[in-house]
């Protein structure tokens, strides 16, 4: 939607380039000129435009931030729930125990267990789940390339461009090679 967002409401910005909106203009457009002009759902956007009116209104994200009152400001979102919460966490607040048990892909690399399932097991990997997650993430692209639907080392190149799965999977070698 960002791409669509900017290409409907952006503005110029220099070199001919297009801005993404300020928190201030995307809170100001309307739920119905989002929907049409994105192609969201009713639903997400007025979701979007609840998120960009949390950050007019003061919202702050930064890894800084205690982590526990961030999630619950998120929360406080309409249309914001723990899926989206957790992996902003993982992402912006770069917490190392985020974890988004609900995730589709986690939940399929644990053997497709549910979401209640998912969180009970991460229990044992506090406070260290988000490094976890990227470990259940990349197995799961190992067990999609197995069967021959995706280009591993395309993706993995991909991913490892950010330096968090960088980070894990450099834990995940040297854990692996020192059985830590």
């Amino acid at each position: 939607p960002d791409i669509r967002l900017t290409a409907a409401f952006g503005r110029c910005g220099p070199e001919g380039l297009t801005a993404f909106l300020s928190p201030g203009d995307l809170a100001g457009l309307s739920v119905e000129g989002v929907q049409a002009e994105v192609g969201l759902t009713g639903s997400r956007a007025r979701t979007v435009t609840a998120v960009a009116r949390a950050f007019e209104g003061g919202l702050i994200l930064d890894p800084d931030q205690d982590p526990v009152i961030a999630r619950a400001e998120l929360l406080a979102i309409p249309g914001v729930g723990p899926w989206t919460a957790e992996c902003l966490a993982v992402r912006v607040l770069r917490d190392p125990d985020a974890f988004p048990a609900g995730d589709l892909v986690l939940r399929r690399a644990l053997g497709g267990i549910t979401t209640a399932e998912a969180a009970a097991m991460s229990v044992r990997w506090k406070p260290w789940r988000a490094y976890a997650l990227f470990h259940l993430w990349t197995a799961r692209l190992v067990q999609i390339h197995e069967h021959g639907s995706l280009d591993l080392f395309r993706l993995m190149q991909a991913a490892l461009a950010n330096p968090w799965i960088r980070a894990a999977y450099v834990a995940g070698i040297l854990s692996a090679t020192f059985h830590l």
